[in-house]
C-alpha cells in the first residue's frame, strides 16, 4: 500500500488539525488541496489566528506547500486606532520576559506595525513579532529588528549546528548541508516534511554567532 496521502486525506487532516487548535476560533475556514498544496480561505478576527492556522497546516504530513488566503476581519465596533495598537503592543513587550522591550521601537500606520531595534537572539525577535500579531486590528507586521551576536568562527558555527541537528529526535539531518559566511547561515538539501524544515531553521537560529538564516531546504516529494 502506498504511503503517499491523497489530497482528500490531507484536506481531512488539515480540517481536523485546525478544529483541534484552540488558537483558531473560526470554524468555517475553507480548505482545498491540489497535488499536496493547501489553500486556506475565509475570514478570521485576529492576525494571530491566521498564522496559527498556517502552522496547523504545515504540521500535516504530505503537505507540499501552502497558500494562506485568510483575511483578517475585526469584530464590528472593536477597531483600535494606530495609537491604541502601539500602546497595547508597548505594554505587551514590556511584560513579555522573552523580549528586551526597552530595545525595540514601534511604529504603526493604518494598522501595519513596524518593529525596529536590536535583540541578542532570534527567539526574542520572534517573540516580539508574535506579541504584535496578537494585538487586535493589526493588519500586518514588518519585523526589522536586528540580531546582535559576538563573533564566532565559521567552523564553530557549522560544528555546533551539525551536532544539534544530529541529536534532534524530530529531524533526519542526513540530507542537510550547512554553509556559513560570517554570521550568515544557509541551509540546503532535503527533508521529508515542513515540520523538519521548521526544526532545521530553528536549530540554526539557536547557534551562537548567527544573525541571519536562509533556509533553502526543499521538501522531498
Amino acid at each position: 500500500m502506498s504511503s503517499v496521502k491523497s489530497d482528500l486525506q490531507i484536506q481531512d487532516d488539515v480540517r481536523d488539525e485546525i478544529a483541534w487548535d484552540p488558537e483558531v476560533t473560526i470554524t468555517d475556514i475553507g480548505v482545498t488541496v491540489s497535488d499536496g498544496v493547501v489553500t486556506l480561505r475565509g475570514a478570521v478576527v485576529l492576525a494571530s489566528e491566521k498564522w496559527a492556522a498556517e502552522r496547523d497546516v504545515l504540521r500535516i504530513t504530505g503537505v507540499r506547500g501552502l497558500t494562506n488566503a485568510l483575511t483578517i476581519t475585526p469584530v464590528r465596533g472593536q477597531r483600535y486606532a494606530d495609537a491604541d495598537i502601539a500602546r497595547h503592543l508597548a505594554d505587551a513587550l514590556r511584560f513579555d520576559a522573552a523580549v528586551l522591550g526597552d530595545r525595540i521601537q514601534i511604529s504603526v500606520e493604518d494598522g501595519w506595525v513596524t518593529l525596529r531595534g536590536t535583540t541578542d537572539w532570534y527567539y526574542q525577535r520572534a517573540a516580539a513579532e508574535a506579541d504584535a500579531w496578537r494585538i487586535a486590528d493589526v493588519k500586518g507586521v514588518d519585523n526589522d529588528i536586528t540580531i546582535v551576536q559576538p563573533h564566532v568562527s565559521a567552523s564553530d558555527i557549522e560544528t555546533g549546528i551539525r551536532k544539534a541537528l544530529d541529536r534532534h529526535a524530530a529531524i533526519d539531518a542526513s540530507g542537510i548541508a550547512i554553509f556559513i559566511e560570517g554570521s550568515h547561515v544557509t541551509l540546503e538539501g532535503t527533508v521529508q516534511s515542513w515540520a523538519e524544515f521548521d526544526t532545521a531553521g530553528d536549530v540554526a537560529w539557536r547557534a551562537k554567532g548567527v544573525t541571519t538564516v536562509a533556509n533553502d531546504i526543499v521538501i522531498r516529494e
